[in-house]
């Protein structure tokens, strides 16, 4: 987690960082009306962290190879020889979404922790490998590096000067081997879903009212599970209140696709020597 941090934690990061807002603030207008960008920093800034990572010069820091599974994060690089690093790039707009600027969003692709203690209404899979499949079988370690702004339409700039909500998140998140130290649960909330709208279970309706109806007249066995929003039981079957291609449906859930992790759970870890680290660092720019 140092190393990785000693990365992106240089002036030069930072000041490239500053040149992109720069170059989005003199170019907002085209951006927004010519081009219709609604994250305007996404591709400029993925360029830069893949410039100062792979160019960093750290006499502890090494890439070897890429990491060639099909399934892992944006990046994954084999480093020292002894680490498979994937590195899942995020952009936060605290304009539009400031709730998820202190969580960490991460996809079912992107880490391989055991969240099976989270809830028994839905599977929350985990795609990632714990280690290489192929010798000589490196663990995997997965980070996420988040850029967070405000952009309200009319103007652009990074967040700046606020201990609270910093301009970098980097947070390390636990290999699945370590489930069990955290109660196979680092889970706050989830933000996405995969549905299977194909599913025999699933009901698509044409409006809103014609949903109510049928929930409605079937009181028996169609019922709102308590202390869950949209979420029924029908017939033993849990189904969900969403729509599908902008129809209303009760659709059967397949499994959490987006998580948002809490921060609190894997901030203070330990090392085999029982030494702590911290699992979540910040970069904040002046």
């Amino acid at each position: 987690m140092d190393i990785l941090f000693q990365v992106f934690n240089t002036s030069k990061f930072k000041d490239d960082l500053i040149s992109i807002e720069k170059e989005i603030k003199d170019k907002y207008e085209d951006y927004r009306d010519t081009w219709k960008l609604k994250n305007k920093i996404k591709i400029p800034a993925e360029r830069i962290v893949y410039h100062h990572l792979y160019t960093a010069e750290l006499n502890s820091f090494t890439i070897n190879n890429l990491y060639t599974s099909a399934v892992s994060s944006d990046i994954g690089i084999i480093v020292n020889n002894e680490v498979v690093i994937c590195l899942d790039f995020k952009t936060n707009d605290l304009c539009g979404n400031k709730t998820d600027i202190k969580k960490i969003i991460v996809e079912k692709n992107q880490n391989s922790f055991d969240n099976s203690n989270f809830s028994d209404l839905f599977t929350v899979k985990s795609n990632l490998d714990r280690r290489m499949r192929y010798k000589p079988n490196l663990p995997i370690l997965t980070y996420v590096l988040k850029i967070s702004y405000f952009d309200d339409g009319h103007n652009f700039k990074l967040v700046k000067n606020d201990i609270d909500f910093p301009t970098v998140q980097l947070a390390c998140i636990p290999n699945g081997s370590l489930s069990e130290c955290f109660d196979k649960n680092i889970i706050s909330g989830v933000k996405t879903y995969t549905y299977d709208f194909n599913s025999k279970h699933s009901i698509i309706f044409d409006n809103k009212e014609e949903l109510d109806k049928f929930i409605s007249n079937n009181q028996n066995n169609v019922f709102p599970l308590k202390d869950e929003k949209n979420v029924y039981n029908r017939n033993g079957i849990t189904l969900w209140k969403t729509t599908h291609n902008k129809r209303p449906c009760l659709a059967y859930n397949k499994n959490a696709s987006t998580l948002r992790l809490d921060p609190d759970t894997i901030k203070l870890r330990y090392d085999s020597s029982n030494n702590e680290w911290d699992g979540i660092k910040h970069i904040i720019i002046q």
